[in-house]
């Protein structure tokens, strides 16, 4: 093929001969030229694709890649069997999106939406293998089952490495691309994140600590990760009035909130034991209560005066189903889901909160100060015992309620109640945003801003 000014021109090469000319409708400076099989080639431009018989230059069929706000489609590329074409098309809004079409009908079956924004770089492994490296990070699809298969993000260097050589690589072990902000555990070893200055979205990683889920959204800062207690949701809180809840098998969307008048965005997020509400808490001093089964935010309790301002909700404690403990920047507050009354509780604020409980009863509710002191107070509120402790951002207790867990700036430590000792974890280099506790596998998850979960036992001796 040679293409002019206006035209593609079909030569033999071999007898050096011209075979004839393809009179395309399309903007010829701006077409790609594929070739699928020993008859078709596929030309694009725009939104608009022709298939032709270069051999005889009929036109077979043209279609248009619809639904999107298409500027141009930028590369295709075709599986091994030549069954199938992915094409990849720049938007107006300067992302991508790859449409996937049988070469067969020419039918659309389905599409990719990358993380990166970008898919001009498209290569098939196998036929069931779709390799998408045009950005970090470096994306692996599963055709055959529609699914995210592997991510390889900026925390190894392939920039000297095949891409074929890439994909055979494990994917590296309990790492996120960016900074670390929230973690949870579902009790069965699996793990989810969210953080900020990620393209991933947030994910899911399994008891190896590998790749097996991705949640994924436009949203760049996560602020908080929360599953369900029965393990089958995932909540996330973002910057930006987005709360998100996705479903744990599949990595579905279960519903998206996007609540207006929030001013920085959502801080931390609480599934009720019984999962049927969740606990919001937001920059601007107020708690939003969503009922999850309803998918719709059924209350907004603000805890700020016009005297005191906004206090900022930064930790949540359900005591029961109708008892909420709300801790703000500057107190801790009571409150009563069911009437929307509320009592505060505690003088000084909480930055963490977490109650331990026997035969059903709150037995004690230790009380993290940024700036001060980690405290204990029975279930009247009243102080039983404190430890000198600044920078508490995380809670909990281990299962037999003897050891309180404690995430600071730089470290995570185990504060036993009986003797009063505290026993510190190797500290970090780097700051400490998020920590979880996985009560049956005895594991505590520390991570930050160096992006790599550490994990340690209940004696603080790190596992990985």
């Amino acid at each position: 093929m040679v293409r002019d000014f206006s035209n593609f021109h079909v030569w033999d090469i071999k007898n050096n001969k011209k075979m004839g000319e393809i009179d395309t409708q399309l903007d010829v400076d701006e077409s790609l030229i594929n070739r699928v099989n020993d008859q078709e080639l596929w030309l694009t431009g725009g939104n608009k694709v022709e298939i032709w018989d270069y051999r005889t230059q009929k036109l077979l069929k043209s279609f248009e890649i619809n639904g999107f706000d298409v500027d141009k489609v930028s590369a295709i590329a075709f599986s091994p069997d030549g069954t199938t074409a992915v094409l990849s098309a720049w938007l107006e809004s300067d992302a991508s999106v790859v449409v996937i079409v049988d070469t067969e009908n020419h039918q659309k079956q389905w599409q990719i939406e990358p993380m990166s924004k970008q898919a001009f770089n498209m290569e098939f492994i196998d036929n069931n293998s779709l390799l998408l490296n045009s950005s970090y990070p470096i994306e692996v699809w599963d055709m055959q089952n529609r699914k995210l298969k592997y991510l390889f993000t900026k925390t190894g260097s392939h920039t000297d490495k095949n891409m074929q050589d890439i994909f055979r690589e494990e994917f590296a072990a309990y790492r996120f691309e960016g900074s670390i902000n929230g973690i949870d555990a579902d009790g069965k070893g699996n793990i989810i994140l969210t953080g900020a200055d990620s393209s991933n979205g947030s994910i899911g990683l399994d008891d190896k600590g590998k790749l097996c889920e991705i949640f994924q959204n436009n949203y760049s800062t996560g602020y908080d990760a929360r599953y369900s207690h029965d393990g089958e949701l995932a909540a996330f809180a973002y910057h930006g009035e987005h709360l998100l809840i996705y479903n744990t098998v599949d990595g579905s969307l279960y519903v998206q909130l996007d609540i207006g008048g929030v001013p920085s965005g959502f801080r931390i997020v609480k599934f009720s034991d019984d999962d049927s509400l969740l606990a919001v808490g937001s920059d601007d001093g107020s708690v939003y209560i969503v009922d999850v089964k309803a998918k719709k935010t059924i209350k907004h309790i603000e805890f700020y005066t016009e005297d005191e301002g906004s206090e900022g909700t930064f930790s949540l404690q359900w005591l029961s189903h109708d008892k909420l403990l709300v801790g703000t920047l500057e107190h801790v507050y009571e409150l009563d889901v069911a009437t929307q009354k509320f009592r505060k509780v505690w003088e000084t604020g909480a930055t963490a909160l977490q109650a331990y409980f026997e035969n059903g009863k709150v037995e004690y509710i230790a009380v993290g100060q940024y700036d001060d002191e980690l405290i204990l107070l029975d279930d009247k509120y009243k102080k039983i015992k404190s430890s000198e402790q600044t920078g508490v951002g995380r809670l909990a207790t281990t299962s037999d309620g003897k050891n309180v867990i404690a995430l600071t700036d730089y470290n995570a430590i185990i504060w036993n109640l009986k003797s009063n000792k505290i026993k510190q974890c190797s500290e970090s280099e780097d700051s400490l945003w998020a920590m979880a506790y996985d009560a049956n596998k005895h594991r505590i998850y520390v991570g930050g801003d160096e992006g790599k979960v550490h994990i340690y036992d209940e004696k603080c001796k790190e596992l990985n």
